[in-house]
């Protein structure tokens, strides 16, 4: 289809991804490029993951965001936080969510 994904992962100032994370992220890549789908990590810095998502999204030529969504019993931990949510109310773009017990 000719797409390409830029996986995304936002800390906050002068921090780096922990070792999970890193795994992750890396097992990601791995397998997009194994399914010969163009990929890049992109780490940025922000003051919260929604703020960081919201300025990279904008200012990319993203067609597609896909946040993966920890379900309702976030929102009772998190409240307003919900970085899911967050996004989705503020953000200009499509974006597709994947519940949490999506394999």
């Amino acid at each position: 289809m000719g797409a390409s994904v830029t996986l995304l992962y936002v800390t906050r100032a002068g921090a780096e991804p922990n070792q999970l994370a890193r795994s992750h992220l890396d097992l990601a890549l791995a397998t997009l490029r194994a399914l010969d789908v163009p990929a890049e990590l992109l780490v940025c810095q922000a003051p919260s993951p929604s703020g960081g998502i919201l300025e990279q999204a904008t200012s990319g030529d993203y067609d597609l965001i896909v946040l993966g969504s920890h379900g309702p019993r976030s929102r009772l931990l998190f409240g307003a936080s919900d970085i899911t949510m967050g996004v989705i109310a503020a953000i200009d773009r499509h974006v597709l969510v994947v519940p949490p017990d999506a394999t």
